[in-house]
């Protein structure tokens, strides 16, 4: 498995950047043979400077405690493990601040391995999977509403009241509070096949652009993708646009050893021919010269010289930049 890192980003109409991104070192083969590929995305909550720093604190220290996974530790406990260590690394910034339970972020972190997909989270940002034809949504949003809906499924409430309650929107669940009242996780058996996409995002690219336009605008190149997911959002200018951070795993095609040292050995058989050539041409070089005299106008075998055979431009992509893609 092959993949393929991009993101995009944009503050919005807001004053301050309060969502955050990480992705792991996809270039570190050792570690991605047991850990996989890992991608985080938080959405700060609180005042301009303090979401921002949550946000900032969350990803930073997921990723670094999911990077201490050794290879007994499997994906699950390692992901379960970060987003305490995460949790309590807010909830200790958010004392200091004195803002307690007014500073925190949401968090959304999934994994990418030749097992499957595995994923963690808390709020309302996002995980979508798509083939780019569906997007599928692997996340529930942690919020009051929610529960407003279930409530008006059961008959205790009216639907109408459920949709209009000005309570909606707030958050159930987040990072940085005393504990996580809820954490969500999933997993899907892999592995995935080559094509398939993960997308990690905020509510500022959701909440203001729907799920059929967000698929509307897929590219198979996840740099091109991401990218014209934002442009989009903000080309609508819709009065009150937050934050906006989309990120993308994208699995690209594996290509087989095998055929590659098929290739090695084709231009290895070309190379033994041309010097075969050029040892008969030598042979039949010097016995014309015995035949003819200086001068003589017989022609010479020619032999493809070095600047004719080609070598390969294979490259391993590099994980941390993600802008190539097979």
């Amino acid at each position: 498995m092959v993949v393929y890192p991009a993101n995009a980003q944009h503050l919005g109409s807001r004053k301050e950047q309060q969502d955050a991104f990480g992705i792991s070192d996809l270039s570190d083969t050792t570690f991605i043979s047991h850990g996989g590929g890992l991608a985080v995305v938080a959405d700060g909550m609180g005042g301009l400077a303090e979401g921002g720093k949550a946000s900032s604190l969350a990803v930073k220290t997921f990723l670094e405690a999911y990077a201490r996974k050794s290879p007994k530790e499997t994906i699950e406990d390692a992901l379960d493990r970060a987003i305490l260590e995460t949790n309590e690394a807010v909830h200790s910034l958010a004392a200091e601040l004195e803002q307690e339970g007014n500073c925190g972020t949401t968090l959304v972190a999934a994994v990418l391995h030749d097992s499957g997909l595995f994923w963690i989270y808390a709020g309302d940002s996002r995980i979508y999977l798509t083939d780019g034809q569906a997007l599928q949504l692997l996340t529930e949003d942690q919020v009051y509403g929610r529960r407003l809906d279930q409530a008006a499924d059961r008959g205790l409430i009216d639907p109408e009241t459920a949709q209009l309650h000005p309570e909606r929107e707030s958050l159930t669940s987040y990072i940085g509070d005393e504990r996580i009242n809820e954490i969500g996780r999933g997993f899907l058996p892999g592995p995935l096949p080559a094509g398939a996409s993960v997308l990690l995002c905020t509510d500022g690219l959701f909440k203001f652009l729907p799920e059929e336009r967000i698929i509307g605008t897929y590219i198979q190149y996840p740099a091109e993708w991401v990218g014209k997911l934002v442009e989009t959002v903000i080309g609508e200018k819709l009065p009150g646009q937050d934050n906006v951070t989309a990120v993308c795993l994208h699995i690209g095609q594996v290509r087989p050893a095998l055929k590659k040292t098929a290739t090695r050995r084709k231009w290895l058989a070309l190379i033994v021919i041309s010097l075969c050539a050029l040892v008969a041409g030598a042979v039949f070089l010097v016995h014309q010269t015995r035949q003819f005299p200086l001068g003589s106008s017989e022609p010479i075998l020619s032999v493809p010289s070095a600047d004719t055979i080609p070598t390969s431009t294979d490259k391993a992509p590099k994980g941390v930049s993600g802008d190539g893609m097979p």
